[in-house]
């Protein structure tokens, strides 16, 4: 297992990695709070990185995804920070049980997360019985659009 040590706002997460997938772990309060999602670096940010940055073999990352990964594979902080990457959490393993309206409720412990200075992951709630026409008109609702956009 790596371990990468950053600080985002004034807290240190320690950053256990694998290939596309990171593993906060992150003590809050008197608990232990573990997180998994994917760190990422927006397309407007990749853009502008696209002429300074070469991969390992000399040439331009294909995609921000590449790119986020191959930041956390360097095991620098500054690193990430300065490649403006972001992390979105996808779920909450452990911890918030106490902290969260319904404790066994997956969305709330996500919603909570924005008190800890994390993004939001946009999520919907649809109907089982809902057809694939509704869900991307649901999707497509103005409101329904960078609803947690950090900037």
């Amino acid at each position: 297992m790596i371990h990468i040590f950053c600080f985002i706002s004034k807290h240190l997460l320690i950053i256990s990695t694998s290939k596309k997938l990171a593993i906060f772990h992150f003590w809050v309060l008197q608990g232990r709070l573990v997180i998994t999602g994917e760190a990422h670096i927006r397309i407007d940010d990749f853009e502008k990185l696209l002429t300074s940055i070469l991969d390992r073999k000399g040439e331009p990352y294909k995609t921000p995804r590449n790119l986020a990964s191959g930041s956390i594979r360097t095991l620098n902080s500054a690193v990430c920070k300065e490649r403006c990457v972001s992390f979105i959490p996808f779920n909450v393993l452990k911890g918030l049980d106490n902290e969260a309206v319904i404790s066994d409720s997956r969305s709330a412990k996500l919603l909570k997360l924005k008190d800890y200075v994390f993004v939001y992951c946009d999520s919907y709630t649809i109907d089982k019985n809902a057809t694939e026409e509704q869900i991307e008109t649901y999707i497509k609702r103005d409101d329904c659009q960078g609803k947690n956009d950090p900037d």
